[in-house]
């Protein structure tokens, strides 16, 4: 087993800047459970962690996630796409 790619993009109902902190409100969260540090300049992120590589950028009101996940990672990749996801979800139903 190599490595394992997650990628989410939602386009979001929202202002730019609005969607930015959002994404940052996913980054913590991510930070938060898995140890990912999100190093944001302007709208993008760079995104490193133990075995979790990526990127977050965020464009148009459209958040855009990629994680290339190592091997000790990837059996969390359905989980943490999931959990992006069900994040994304709860914002729009606000």
């Amino acid at each position: 087993m190599g490595l394992t790619s997650v990628n989410v993009q939602r386009k979001l109902n929202m202002s730019q800047a609005e969607a930015r902190l959002a994404a940052e409100k996913v980054a913590d969260k991510l930070a938060r459970e898995y140890g990912v540090i999100f190093s944001w300049e302007g709208d993008c992120a760079a995104i490193n962690g133990p075995g979790v590589k990526g990127s977050c950028e965020v464009s148009d009101g459209t958040v855009d996630i990629k994680l290339t996940l190592g091997f000790l990672v990837a059996p969390f990749a359905v989980r943490v796409k999931d959990e992006i996801n069900k994040y994304f979800d709860r914002l729009a139903e606000n």
